[in-house]
């Protein structure tokens, strides 16, 4: 009797997950198969006593049915493990089916997700392959296209795990995926950084990489790098294309310097290329960051006489650059003269992904200007969920309270959501922004709204943790 209910917990044990709620919680749906029966959970303490303990209530042949042979117990407890490697490669490629099938089921990659899959790899770093690490950065670069939230460090992480394992052997299509997800975010690297990682690894640029490499520095501009990348192309006798010129373009911005802008436009009359959307974008960029509205305002009407018109990717990335650099107008005026060139453009208006991007990378007043431009916005503005993601990311972005404060005012002034600042408060207590939270509890006392109890228990929690 004592070696059969040994066997039966030992198999137990092997088979069932342990319980771990407490004694007094009863599921209400969850059912059991116990000798081919459905048995409800809310008789568990009485299952286990009849199945396991208590030798008069069952009957011996029912015993019987239940144990298993000697054998076969023996066999299960005493099997060996797998080796570790194959552990190891078991774990490398749950992290990647995880990633796939939130892409399938989700249709995109969060930062969230990235950093969870960098966290599982890290710890096998030496077992990656050259292909695993190229399906890494082909995932990245879904995220830096999909998601809104600052994703540099995510990036930074992957770009070491990749290039400094013990067994790195790079490829151009490392480097060339590494390079377009910098064109999706800030940029993380320099010419230098890339050519002398090639030159390590042995590899001869292709007219892609370096195509790919002279965009990223003049996107930062960078000149002295674009130069660098130009003159490493001349060598190897590539053609010198519109978007090699763009990313000249671009790389003058930083010098606020007009006149070598022209002088690039003057190098392509030169070498009769026609400018396309583009120069057009490149040139509307350059003399926006720079403050030159005027001139930018010249351009859109240069490419009307020439039939080119900008798509609204174009002009999102515009808008965006617009505020990033602080180039909005004093009253906002150059966004909306963006705005307005997406309204004529075929497009359906869409800045939500805009508005969540201009909130975390500090542009917090440009982007409440811009949420009135949301279509519908003001349909169910007596909700509390109304907009309550762009008041969710303000609060998880920002650490200027006095400014969350002030722009869920805005908020409710323009009728956009009646309860911003109930959200924010809400927001910021599950985030445990105490300091946002106590400030917010003021605002929202003053304007005469009730304070619920409930707003409460997570301060007291906060400060008897503290």
């Amino acid at each position: 009797m004592a070696v059969r209910l040994r066997l039966l917990l030992q198999f137990a044990a092997l088979k069932r997950p342990l319980i771990t709620h407490s004694a007094n919680y009863r599921p209400k749906l969850l059912v059991k198969y116990v000798n081919g029966r459905h048995l409800d959970l809310h008789n568990a303490r009485s299952l286990c006593s009849t199945t396991f303990y208590d030798g008069q209530s069952a009957s011996t042949e029912r015993r019987a049915e239940n144990s298993l042979p000697k054998s076969s117990t023996s066999e299960v407890v005493n099997s060996p493990l797998p080796p570790l490697g194959e552990i190891d490669k078991s774990e490398i490629s749950e992290a990647f089916k995880m990633l796939k099938m939130k892409l399938e089921k989700l249709g995109q990659l969060t930062v969230s997700d990235l950093e969870r899959a960098l966290a599982s790899l890290e710890a096998h770093s030496d077992d990656l392959t050259d292909g695993d690490c190229e399906k890494l950065l082909g995932f990245t670069l879904r995220m830096a296209q999909d998601d809104y939230r600052p994703c540099a460090s995510v990036v930074q992480g992957v770009w070491k795990l990749c290039s400094q394992r013990s067994n790195a052997r790079l490829t151009l299509e490392h480097i060339d995926l590494y390079l377009r997800i910098n064109l999706h975010t800030d940029p993380l690297c320099t010419s230098e950084d890339i050519l002398d990682l090639m030159e390590t690894h042995q590899l001869e640029a292709s007219y892609k990489v370096l195509e790919s490499l002279i965009l990223v520095v003049g996107r930062s501009g960078d000149l002295a790098g674009a130069t660098r990348v130009l003159a490493l192309m001349k060598e190897r006798n590539l053609p010198v294309t519109e978007t090699i010129f763009s990313a000249f373009i671009m790389a003058h911005a930083s010098t606020d310097d007009c006149k070598s802008i022209e002088s690039v436009l003057g190098a392509m009359t030169s070498m009769q290329i026609t400018p396309t959307s583009i120069t057009y974008e490149a040139m509307m960029y350059a003399y926006g960051v720079s403050g030159h509205a005027a001139k930018m305002k010249q351009v859109e009407t240069q490419m009307k006489q020439a039939g080119i018109a900008l798509s609204h990717a174009q002009l999102t990335w515009l808008l965006l650059h617009l505020a990033k650099s602080g180039q909005s107008g004093a009253n906002f005026e150059n966004l909306d003269y963006v705005v307005q060139l997406m309204r004529e453009s075929e497009s359906r208006l869409d800045l939500s992904r805009t508005i969540l991007q201009l909130i975390h990378c500090g542009c917090l007043r440009e982007a409440v200007y811009l949420m009135p431009l949301i279509p519908l916005i003001h349909n169910n503005n007596h909700l509390y969920a109304n907009a309550a993601v762009y008041v969710q990311e303000m609060v998880y972005a920002h650490t200027d309270i006095s400014l969350i404060v002030e722009m869920c005012k805005q908020l409710q002034l323009q009728e956009i959501n009646r309860f911003a600042l109930h959200v924010a408060l809400e927001h910021a207590l599950r985030m445990k922004k105490e300091e946002l939270a106590w400030l917010l509890l003021r605002v929202v006392k003053e304007s005469g709204c009730p304070l619920r109890e409930h707003y409460f228990w997570p301060l007291l929690c906060m400060n008897a943790v503290a």
